[in-house]
């Protein structure tokens, strides 16, 4: 008795499997990618002694549920400008599992057991994962991408401060010019637009570029980096850097040493 026929199956093993990848790519481009549609607000909270509670709304604008885990996490910013961030239960957070019907909002609220006592500020990152049950009743036929809002929270300390941004350790090499943007004060400086410029002595401008910074935290830094030719190094004896929300010229020297070949 002859065996019955297979359909569909190669008759050459290996480059089937070779060939898997490829299908199992092709089709997740073949399915509708979708995500979450959601509103949030606001999109940053500021606690402080006098205001110990503050109320976030998450609403799904989308025609399918919504549901979210909720946790907390202390923030502080590396060195090297990444975001560190442990599992903390300074913050009061109510609830822990949102669940949103479509067309409406859910209400989060977010504050603190007791008054900072501290002097400088504290931050935070409140992270809304959304869960996979709800999202893979949305997706149906499609591909359902799960969404995760990370909503920043700042507490203020008894002596409430204000940001103070200034530039340090400039380093020219080759075609690339870094240096940091400090934070020397005691609140965040928010993300914004920057505005670098490489001054000649007579102060014509060199170079102009434009950069998106992030936020740098109370104490903290963030290294930037721009393509610059090696050949305008010589030249330039300072840059400036200007943040755009506020107008601020923040100006750094330099000179020949900075240039390494």
């Amino acid at each position: 008795m002859s065996s019955p026929a297979v359909r569909g199956v190669s008759r050459h093993p290996v480059m089937s499997m070779r060939l898997l990848p490829l299908v199992l790519a092709l089709l997740a481009f073949a399915l509708p990618a979708r995500a979450a549609e959601f509103e949030l607000s606001p999109t940053r909270v500021r606690l402080d002694a006098r205001h110990l509670v503050d109320t976030v709304q998450v609403g799904n604008s989308g025609a399918t549920p919504l549901q979210f885990e909720v946790s907390v996490s202390s923030w502080r910013m590396g060195d090297d400008g990444a975001w560190q961030l442990a599992p903390s239960d300074d913050l009061i957070v109510h609830p822990l599992l949102l669940e949103i019907a479509p067309g409406s909002k859910a209400r989060l609220r977010v504050g603190l057991l007791l008054p900072p006592t501290g002097p400088g500020e504290a931050a935070y990152r409140i992270e809304l994962q959304e869960q996979p049950a709800a999202a893979a009743t949305a997706a149906g036929s499609g591909v359902r991408m799960l969404t995760k809002i990370s909503l920043p929270v700042f507490v203020a300390g008894s002596d409430a401060g204000t940001p103070a941004p200034v530039l340090q350790a400039p380093r020219w090499r080759g075609d690339a010019l870094a240096f940091v943007l400090r934070n020397a004060g005691e609140a965040f400086l928010p993300p914004q637009t920057l505005t670098l410029q490489l001054l000649a002595a007579d102060g014509s401008v060199l170079q102009r570029r434009q950069l998106q910074g992030n936020y740098v935290l109370a104490g903290a830094s963030l290294p930037l980096r721009v393509q610059a030719a090696a050949a305008l190094c010589a030249r330039t004896t300072a840059l400036v850097l200007r943040l755009e929300d506020t107008g601020t010229d923040l100006r750094l020297p330099l000179s020949a040493r900075h240039c390494v070949p």
